[in-house]
C-alpha cells in the first residue's frame, strides 16, 4: 500500500530582528503558526499524525525543541516527529 503525504494547511509567524527584544518565546511563536495552520486546514491537533521541525539556531537555549514542542503544544497523536538540521528557522 502506498501512503500519500499532503499539506492541508499552512500558518506563519512573523519573525524578525525585533523578536529578540520581546517577551515571546520560541514556543509562543510556534504556537501562533500552528494555530494558523490548523485553522487553515480546518482540523484539530488530535488529527495530526506526524510533525517535522528544523533544528533551531544557536540563539535558542532549548535543546531537543521538537520533542519539547510536540508535548507542550498538545500533539498527543503524533506518532512521528522529525527534526532535520537546517541551521535554524527557514525564512
Amino acid at each position: 500500500m502506498t501512503e500519500q503525504i499532503c499539506i492541508i494547511g499552512v500558518g506563519a509567524t512573523r519573525i524578525d530582528r525585533w523578536q529578540a527584544k520581546t517577551d515571546r518565546t520560541d514556543l509562543d511563536l510556534l504556537d501562533e503558526a500552528v494555530r494558523g495552520a490548523l485553522h487553515d486546514a480546518g482540523t484539530a491537533r488530535s488529527a495530526v499524525e506526524a510533525l517535522s521541525f528544523s533544528t533551531l539556531g544557536p540563539g535558542t537555549a532549548q535543546r531537543l525543541f521538537s520533542s519539547y514542542a510536540t508535548a507542550r503544544l498538545g500533539f498527543r497523536n503524533a506518532g512521528k516527529v522529525v527534526e532535520s538540521g537546517t541551521g535554524g528557522w527557514i525564512g
